[in-house]
């Protein structure tokens, strides 16, 4: 029966895509109701999840995760909005149950947990302390069964919670995270809650969350793939939306191609697009339309910058180190790592790449070029190979110069 509801909420939302169109910025769904382009599927998942969990009356955790521009939180308040919208402008109670949402951020908060104060604040309209906050939540939504839960309690809405940038509340204990997961599981709930997690990194439960953490993590997973780059040139002339016509179809078939060469991350497609506008408007020759050159012109201003060059002119050896570091900051979701970490990644580049291994001097010597160039920061305070590193430039613009050179 949900499933039947699902597809005649789809149909719904498909006769009322056509609606009037202008620029919508990254957060704004296809139009007033709808998904992101070239996210439908993912769309339809977490619409699923949502409304299957409101309908049997049960919480549950949603893992979501890939790299960053590939439309995770996007696509969360799309399908967030239109369930609101369709319940307001329809009259869909019935069949889709009235719920609170909360978004918490784990870039935004001081400490993890703060994230306890964030919750109960938006839930309540009230402030706490951390510890009383935790306490208050534990409460609210799960009473023990030999307490007796009032009959204006239960019938209180379902809380869908969205917790951004989870990657920043791992802590040792792994405490903030296990109440998060626990409290939609339990038996006899309080109070229904449906957490969606967003991370960067795929296998995060696996690698930093403690087993029973990821245990619950593990009964929902759903993985957000890089863009293509028909996806991406798709997205961007959603968003340029009128203005798309002003682009040759070729020109915005490299910009897109370019960034998914890279990232797939498609803010910096749209960068990128504008930047040509830009560029066509400063020449001033009327309606000019933006071609191949004006594309070439805006990648080469975005990429040829001091830090750029310096990039390019690095050695072999110096570009696999910054590769290793890139592939060392991802496989653990974070902005810097220690030496010997790096220097496992780069062997296994090397080995791909069939050159000889460097040593841990030449690796010292590495390191210091490319402080020298600005391009790295290493920690000041030890020098061997438990040192932390730090990239001191975007991934991106390292990516985008190591894939224009021949030899990697």
């Amino acid at each position: 029966a949900n499933k039947g509801s699902v597809s005649a909420h789809r149909k719904r939302t498909l006769s009322q895509v056509s609606r009037g169109e202008s620029f919508l910025n990254l957060s704004s769904t296809n139009s007033e109701y709808g998904w992101l382009p070239g996210r439908e599927q993912e769309f339809e998942n977490i619409y699923t999840f949502i409304l299957n969990k409101l309908s049997q009356n049960s919480g549950g955790c949603m893992y979501i995760s890939g790299i960053p521009g590939t439309g995770k939180t996007a696509s969360v308040q799309a399908v967030l909005s239109t369930m609101h919208k369709l319940v307001a402008d329809s009259g869909l109670e019935s069949q889709i149950p009235t719920f609170q949402v909360i978004y918490v951020n784990g870039m935004r908060v001081s400490d993890p947990k703060q994230v306890y104060v964030e919750i109960y604040e938006q839930l309540t309209g009230l402030t706490a302390t951390a510890k009383c906050a935790s306490d208050l939540l534990e409460k609210e939504f799960f009473h023990n069964v030999i307490k007796k839960v009032s009959h204006s309690k239960v019938s209180e809405k379902p809380v869908v919670l969205v917790i951004d940038e989870l990657d920043l509340l791992c802590t040792r204990r792994q405490d903030i995270l296990y109440s998060l997961f626990d409290w939609p599981t339990r038996h006899n709930n309080h109070r229904v809650l449906i957490v969606l997690a967003i991370a960067n990194t795929m296998d995060l439960p696996e690698r930093l969350l403690h087993p029973r953490v990821a245990s619950r993590l593990g009964l929902t997973r759903l993985t957000f793939a890089p863009y293509s780059h028909e996806q991406l040139a798709q997205i961007v002339r959603h968003h340029l939306s009128s203005l798309s016509n002003m682009f040759q179809p070729k020109a915005l078939e490299l910009a897109a191609r370019k960034v998914a060469a890279v990232s797939g991350d498609v803010r910096r497609a749209l960068d990128i697009c504008k930047r040509a506008a830009e560029i066509v408007s400063c020449i001033g020759k009327g309606n000019k339309e933006i071609d191949i050159s004006h594309i070439n012109a805006a990648l080469k201003e975005m990429f040829t910058t001091p830090k750029s060059e310096a990039i390019c002119a690095c050695s072999l050896y110096e570009k696999l180190f910054l590769r290793a570091v890139i592939a060392e900051f991802q496989a653990h979701s974070t902005e810097e790592a220690r030496l010997d970490r790096c220097i496992r990644q780069m062997f296994a580049l090397c080995r791909l790449e069939g050159v000889p291994c460097p040593t841990t001097s030449e690796v010292f010597a590495i390191c210091a070029s490319l402080g020298a160039h600005k391009l790295l920061l290493t920690e000041r305070s030890r020098c061997d190979i438990s040192m932390l590193v730090r990239l001191n430039c975007t991934k991106s613009d390292i990516l985008y110069c190591l894939n224009q050179q021949p030899d990697l």
